[in-house]
């Protein structure tokens, strides 16, 4: 409730969806010039199906397909990623589709620690 509420006063709103009906309908589109689109989320890639992940990477390769540098798009995701006691911190941006580890944190952000050995 209380993280309802803070965000309701920040002006912002929490939607009820599916992921992947989610993911395709926000990045369905172009974007907007002088805009990142930015997809995000830490530790639920392991809860979702095969189908919901697999629908939700197709809709934000395809977004990252149609980017443009005046109108990017960026997946950042902190999830397990068989380093035992750590999940990987990456990004994925668009138009060149390049993936970075830019290091790793606690699964319930009690820490974090930047840099890799890419």
């Amino acid at each position: 409730a209380a993280a309802l509420q803070a965000t309701a006063e920040a002006g912002r709103h929490v939607e009820k969806a599916d992921a992947a009906d989610w993911v395709e309908d926000r990045f369905a589109d172009a974007g907007t010039p002088g805009r990142v689109r930015v997809l995000m989320h830490t530790i639920v890639w392991q809860y979702l199906p095969a189908g919901t992940q697999a629908r939700i990477e197709a809709a934000i390769r395809a977004a990252g397909s149609r980017a443009t540098t005046a109108a990017p798009v960026a997946w950042l995701r902190i999830e397990p990623d068989g380093v035992k006691g750590s999940a990987g911190v990456r990004l994925t941006t668009w138009p060149d589709g390049q993936t970075h580890l830019l290091g790793r944190a606690d699964y319930h952000g009690r820490w974090h620690h930047w840099g890799s050995a890419e």
